[in-house]
């Protein structure tokens, strides 16, 4: 360090003796470019040998280790919409099958009638995603209390059971959500949390110990749901959820049909839209209003639950 001080001090010695003013505080006259040459020709010398003298300081000095990684690692990706959504390991709550069976989250089992008819919804809703090319899919229902809840976590953990598919259940039903309680989990946080910004994404997602499946529940109940579901955080956390894995499903439990207009706003983030009609509880007037309010464009299909016929169980029986 005294070599580059020595030589700076030079250099500027050698630049003021280039530039120094006459006695009796009048202007400099103007120098020849000839007189000049040999003032200018030092101060350059000088220069060059500060800055050769600070190379030689910088490479003599010990080679820095690179700087050690964080000690935990996000892996971060933009997406299209700009939003930035962080992964880290998804909290795993296994759910006993005990707990499973009764809640009649049926599809969990190997054998069974129940599984087997969730494996005839799950084979007919792919094929008609497929043929959309899309990815996700909205369970509805024109009133509460018609099983869309059921059916949902029903298809989820079914879609989760094919090996070459998985599956991200979201509770959409922000005023009255129930996914959380089909799996017998009590979340500390939820979907209303990452969409408000307190929570990270990872810190939201549940693997309820069933392979391939995820859970995005919602454990409080809102009032201003329409203004959580226009947001644009969630339209591109629907972007991320169908876009990220290519074996990956989509499921949203939405909210009933004829009650408020946030299953309007969430069936916007699906591809298809499931009705679930249940037997004995559904009238007609209710069933064409809510076939009309889902659309030709976004009608799957519909699902008759709690029926008390089957042409399944007659032929096994």
């Amino acid at each position: 360090m005294e070599k580059i001080q020595r030589a700076l001090n030079k250099a500027r010695a050698a630049r003021a003796a280039a530039l120094l003013a006459l006695p009796g505080g009048a202007q400099p006259a103007p120098v020849a470019p000839a007189a000049a040459e040999p003032a200018v020709e030092k101060f350059q010398k000088a220069l060059d040998k500060a800055r050769a003298a600070r190379a030689a300081a910088v490479s003599a000095r010990p080679a820095e280790a690179p700087p050690a990684p964080a000690a935990a690692a996000t892996a971060a990706e933009p997406n299209s919409a700009g939003l930035t959504i962080s992964y880290r390991q998804t909290c795993v709550l296994p759910t006993s099958p005990r707990v499973l069976q009764r809640n009649r989250v049926v599809a969990a089992s190997v054998d069974g009638l129940a599984a087997d008819a969730f494996r005839i919804l799950r084979t007919q809703v792919l094929a008609r995603l497929d043929a959309r090319q899309g990815r996700a899919v909205a369970i509805c229902a024109a009133s509460k209390g018609n099983g869309k809840t059921l059916v949902a976590a029903n298809l989820a953990v079914s879609l989760a059971r094919q090996l070459t598919r998985s599956a991200i259940l979201v509770d959409l039903d922000l005023r009255n959500p129930s996914v959380h309680r089909c799996f017998g989990l009590r979340p500390e946080s939820g979907l209303s949390d990452y969409l408000l910004g307190r929570k990270r994404l990872d810190e939201c997602l549940i693997n309820p110990g069933i392979e391939r499946l995820v859970l995005l529940p919602q454990p409080t109940r809102l009032q201003h749901s329409s203004e959580l579901l226009t947001s644009p955080r969630m339209a591109s956390l629907a972007q991320e959820l169908k876009g990220r894995y290519p074996d990956r499903v989509v499921i949203y439990d939405c909210p009933p049909l004829l009650l408020t207009n946030d299953p309007l706003l969430a069936m916007e983030y699906a591809d298809g839209c499931l009705l679930v009609v249940q037997e004995g509880k559904t009238s007609k007037r209710e069933l064409l209003r809510a076939a009309e309010l889902i659309g030709e464009h976004r009608y799957l299909g519909t699902v008759f639950n709690d029926a008390r016929w089957s042409s399944v169980s007659t032929y096994y029986r």
